[in-house]
């Protein structure tokens, strides 16, 4: 029987039930056990000063990582001083269970290493030359040997989050040299954006910076990214790799500790069968893929405290990346790829931000994943692509919040075999940021064929091709903008049987908040509060029924769901969930770029609300038993009444730019203010949520 015990034991390292008091204790211990280092351990100090001839002490450093990593024996320590170090690093070594290695920055101090080129990194640089003024054209100075295909961003680009743009890496000199930056057909190129694109016949790196029509729409609606038409690349920093790995893992028994890695190819590539890993306090930049098992059966790994950056253009088109002529292609980046029956991995309190593709993906058979207490938000695709080739397995994702993503969750896609369970429970997903879909209406039919839009919260598709099955949707909390094709939500799985759908808080802006629950023997549906802000719009609110008391009369689904006004449900009062709209007379709304983006405390419960002790006590599974659960209440959505909002405001789940409270308010608990609260529980104090 698979009972919370169960899955307690399948992740040893969860901390569900301590107290935050307890848990200081247990780090400050174990801080104290990291810092006596074992009899007989090494250390070794590296510097951007040191000289690889110096004994790698702390007063006479190395100078290369790679040098003092091949003198790595179990239980020894390598510090890194603070600065950039220019290599690609190869760790072949190995700890052992009771003596990993460690690989970290000198505390107090944060070390970068970088694969890529000293070039191009000072404004004013004198590094580019002008080559076609029409275009905007410009090719590095010297040469550089043949590699992967260069992966940059341009730094320091206020008001763009943080404040790195990346640029398109061109596959082909076509679209990069395209005059019209329209689509016409599948084999004619077209320019896309500003990017990079290495030449092979003159050995040159060449660079782009003109604007497009597309770029100059988001510029109107977000802040500016260039102040010239056809930028000089020589005004601006520019981090540039063409390297396949900036970090290469193929050792186990290692952690690696308070480091940036910048881009490569792959960032970190971890290699066949490598386990018992830990990253920790990283901040990783993506290039193709930010973290990728590289190989079959990569186990044991945590990944912790870290950030995972790599945000796509909001200029960049789903169709540039997923469609003929794809000019776009090598921007198909996956944050966190999982391959070859990975198992056992643990990725919790990261930040995950931006990729062209997914945020975290499986592929092949993978089993024991556990993501937890993450924020993971602008991501091109899905927050969670969920798939294999052969079969997924246990895959647990619960008390994170999901921001501004195309879907949340594709489970199934693509997948023959899908074992599960898919435990999907206590997550915040709030899609608001109107996605770029088609460069031109019509090249698919994923919103509609329209060229800005959702279609779905998750891809739990009637499609031939997924097979979802065995997955679960229990106490979240989920808001979308609105879909085009009024799928809405679209929470229930492909093959329903026994599949537990309860609890929720579900949202939309526009358009139904479901179109059609899929139905199936043992299903459990019920519990969920449904709501429509839009007060203009006739569409249904589930199902082409008005009201969830009118469903259940019609499909004997959701006996005690809430949702009693026609077309629009019930308001669940939260907290901070507040919009200010562009205009709420026409029949879609559109928001305001400021509401786009939420702190998670917006979706705490305010008094009074119709949410708090409305749910039901969700039936035991036949197989599985008694769901797991972070908490004990019976209120619906993620979060309790009486979770104390500072548990929520601490990484990573804090914004850096505040919400803005609207001058036209929708939502929200009236004259009730979050941050008059944000000192103390908003309710009840014995609910909390587990943090480390």
């Amino acid at each position: 029987m698979f009972t919370r015990a169960f899955e307690r034991g399948l992740q040893p390292r969860a901390r569900h039930g301590r107290t935050v008091r307890e848990l200081g204790r247990l780090w400050v211990i174990g801080v104290a056990m990291l810092s006596a280092a074992p009899v007989g351990a090494a250390e070794y100090y590296v510097s951007t000063t040191g000289n690889d001839s110096n004994p790698g002490t702390l007063n006479a450093p190395f100078k290369t990582i790679n040098l003092a990593v091949g003198k790595l024996q179990p239980s020894d320590t390598v510090y890194l001083r603070g600065g950039t170090y220019f290599e690609s690093v190869k760790v072949h070594v190995s700890g052992t269970k009771d003596a990993p290695i460690t690989i970290r920055s000198y505390p107090g101090e944060m070390a970068t290493i970088d694969s890529g080129v000293p070039d191009f990194r000072q404004v004013g640089n004198g590094d580019w030359e002008l080559i076609d003024e029409s275009l905007g054209e410009y090719r590095s100075v010297r040469t550089f040997p043949a590699a992967n295909h260069p992966y940059a961003y341009i730094d320091g680009i206020p008001g763009y989050e943080n404040q790195r743009v990346l640029l398109v890496p061109y596959k082909d000199p076509q679209p990069f040299r395209a005059s019209s930056e329209t689509y016409v057909e599948p084999t004619t190129s077209f320019y896309i954006g500003p990017g990079v694109y290495y030449e092979p016949s003159d050995g040159r790196i060449h660079i782009r910076l003109s604007k497009t029509a597309d770029l100059k729409g988001a510029e109107a609606r977000y802040g500016p990214v260039f102040n010239a038409d056809r930028p000089d690349p020589r005004n601006y920093a520019i981090l540039l790799s063409m390297a396949r790995h900036t970090l290469d893992v193929a050792g186990s028994y290692l952690t690696f500790k308070d480091l940036t890695i910048n881009q490569a190819n792959r960032s970190v590539g971890i290699s066949a069968s490598v386990h018992d890993l830990q990253f920790d306090g990283l901040t990783i930049w993506n290039g193709a893929k930010g973290i990728v098992a590289d190989a079959d059966n990569v186990s044991n790994v945590s990944i912790t405290r870290s950030k995972i950056y790599g945000d796509n253009p909001y200029w960049i088109f789903w169709s540039d990346i997923k469609d003929e002529p794809y000019p776009a292609q090598l921007m198909r980046v996956t944050s966190l790829d999982l391959r070859g029956g990975a198992h056992d991995w643990e990725i919790s309190y990261n930040h995950i931000r931006g990729s062209g593709q997914d945020l975290v993906s499986t592929n092949t058979n993978e089993d024991r994943i556990f993501v937890h207490h993450n924020r993971l938000e602008n991501c091109a695709d899905d927050a969670f692509e969920i798939e294999g080739t052969i079969n997924v397995g246990l895959i647990s994702i619960h008390d994170n919040y999901i921001s501004n993503c195309l879907t949340a969750a594709a489970p199934g896609q693509d997948t023959p075999k899908f074992n599960g369970p898919l435990l999907f429970y206590r997550n915040v997903a709030s899609l608001l940021r109107n996605p770029p879909i088609n460069r031109a209406i019509g090249i698919n039919s994923w919103n509609g064929g329209s060229r800005f839009g959702f279609m779905e919260m998750f891809k739990n598709s009637d499609s031939s091709r997924y097979s979802t099955r065995n997955a679960h949707f229990y106490h979240n909390t989920l808001i979308l903008l609105g879909s085009s094709k009024g799928r809405g939500i679209n929470i229930t799985p492909k093959h329903p049987e026994d599949g537990r759908i309860a609890n929720n808080i579900l949202i939309t802006i526009n358009g139904p908040v479901m179109d059609k629950y899929r139905l199936g023997e043992g299903q459990v549906v019920d519990g969920n509060l449904y709501w429509k802000l839009n007060t203009v719009d006739s569409e249904s609110l589930a199902w082409k029924f008005n009201t969830v008391r009118q469903l259940y009369q019609a499909k004997g689904i959701e006996a005690q769901g809430i949702g009693d006004t026609p077309h629009r449900g019930t308001d669940p009062r939260l907290t901070g969930l507040v919009f200010d709209f562009l205009d709420k007379g026409n029949s879609v709304w559109q928001l305001t770029p400021g509401s786009e983006i939420r702190r998670i405390t917006d979706f705490a419960l305010c008094a009074g609300s119709p949410a708090i002790g409305a749910g039901i006590d969700i039936p035991l599974h036949p197989v599985l038993g008694k769901l797991p659960d972070s908490h004990s209440s019976r209120d619906i959505g993620a979060i309790p009444f009486g979770t104390p909002a500072a548990e929520y405001n601490a990484f990573p789940f804090v914004v850096d730019a505040p919400s803005q409270p609207p001058s036209g308010r929708v939502g929200g608990c009236g004259s009730t203010s979050l941050r008059a609260q944000d000192a103390a529980s908003l309710g009840r104090p014995e609910l909390r949520m587990h943090v480390k």
